[in-house]
């Protein structure tokens, strides 16, 4: 729980100079991109949604960021990669002021993160795929 707690405040502080969440009373929005139905939804229900949730109340108790309270919002990444692209690009579209990204999972972060890096949404992952180890990513 404590890395998760970690992460976010670290997408917090980078979101913090990305000016997105600058206007008056407009929520720092994070995403949870996690499996949430079929047979690994015990990864997001479990282990990535409750530390950022976790977070985010400690973090609206005191005063939020910069004055912007933090909003958590999650979306089911669900059973394969193109379920997860699919997910991703409905994610754009509802949320065009999205500000971080938590809980990309390994199945699906080789498909998904230049979606979410091309979109300049800084990501915490504790995705294992290798093809990730040496990255320019956010």
């Amino acid at each position: 729980m404590a890395l998760g707690l970690t992460g976010l405040v670290a997408i917090v502080a980078s979101a913090c100079g990305s000016g997105s969440s600058e206007a008056s009373g407009s929520p720092v929005v994070f995403d949870v991109f996690s499996p949430f139905s079929g047979p690994n939804a015990f990864i997001g229900n479990q282990y990535n949604l409750p530390p950022v949730e976790l977070a985010s109340k400690l973090i609206n108790q005191n005063g939020g960021v910069l004055g912007h309270k933090v909003e958590v919002i999650t979306t089911d990444s669900g059973q394969d990669v193109g379920d997860a692209v699919s997910a991703a690009n409905k994610l754009f579209a509802q949320y065009p002021n999205l500000n971080g990204e938590v809980g990309i999972t390994s199945d699906v972060a080789s498909a998904v993160v230049p979606l979410f890096n091309a979109h300049a949404i800084p990501m915490m992952s504790l995705a294992g795929n290798e093809a990730l180890d040496k990255s320019h990513y956010i």
